[in-house]
C-alpha cells in the first residue's frame, strides 16, 4: 500500500469516529432539549478529577442554566444525563412519577460485590419488587417514630467527632466503624424497637 492511501484511511477512520462522536452528543440536541455544551471526549466532565469534584461541576453547571430552562442535558463523557433545575419537574419525578426513574446508572454486581446490589443502584423489576417490599416500611407514622433514634445517633456521632485523634489512619478506621455501627443501630432501633 502507498503511505498515501494509509494516510488517507486514518483519515477517513479519524473522520469517522469523530462523526460518531459528534453524533452521540447531539443525543439531547435531538430531543429538543437545551444542553451544555460538550468537549469531544470528555463530555461536561473535563475538569473532574483534576480540579474539582463532580458535584461541583454539576452545580456550576445548574447555577448557570438555572432558571432558563426546568431541564438541561449534559455529558458524562459520552453518556447523556438529563439535570433538573426546575422545583417543580424535580417534585413529579421523585413523588408523582417516582416509580418511572428507577434507572440510575450506578454501578453494582449483585454477584461478586453483593453490598451494592441495594436499593439506590439496582434497576429495573428487581428495583420495583424491591422498593415494593421496603415501601410499608417508611410510612410517615413510623418515620416519625425513627426521628428520635436518628437525632441519637447524630448526638452519638457528634461526640465521636469531637474526641481526639491520634493519627489519619486511626481516623479513617474509628470513622469507618462508628458509622457502620450507627447505621446498624438505627435500623435496628426502627425495625425492632431494640437499642443495639
Amino acid at each position: 500500500m502507498e503511505p498515501l492511501d494509509i494516510l488517507i484511511s486514518v483519515l477517513m477512520v479519524c473522520f469517522g469516529v469523530y462523526l460518531l462522536i459528534d453524533r452521540r452528543f447531539q443525543y439531547w440536541t435531538n430531543r429538543n432539549v437545551p444542553q451544555s455544551k460538550p468537549e469531544l471526549v470528555f463530555g461536561n466532565v473535563r475538569e473532574v478529577s483534576q480540579t474539582i469534584h463532580l458535584a461541583d461541576k454539576f452545580r456550576e453547571i445548574y447555577n448557570e442554566l438555572k432558571g432558563k430552562h426546568p431541564l438541561v442535558g449534559v455529558y458524562l463523557f459520552f453518556k447523556p444525563v438529563a439535570l433538573i433545575t426546575d422545583l417543580e419537574l424535580l417534585k413529579c419525578v421523585f413523588v408523582k412519577d417516582f416509580q418511572y426513574f428507577h434507572d440510575r446508572g450506578t454501578y453494582y454486581n449483585e454477584k461478586h460485590d453483593p453490598p451494592t446490589a441495594h436499593l439506590f443502584n439496582i434497576e429495573g423489576q428487581k428495583w420495583k419488587n424491591l422498593r415494593n417490599k421496603l415501601s410499608p416500611t417508611f410510612t410517615s407514622g413510623k418515620m416519625k417514630m425513627m426521628f428520635p433514634t436518628i437525632i441519637a445517633a447524630g448526638k452519638q456521632f457528634k461526640d465521636f467527632m469531637e474526641e481526639p485523634f491520634t493519627s489519619r489512619w486511626t481516623l479513617n478506621r474509628r470513622m469507618e466503624w462508628h458509622v457502620s455501627r450507627r447505621m446498624r443501630s438505627v435500623c435496628v432501633r426502627s425495625v425492632s424497637s431494640v437499642t443495639v
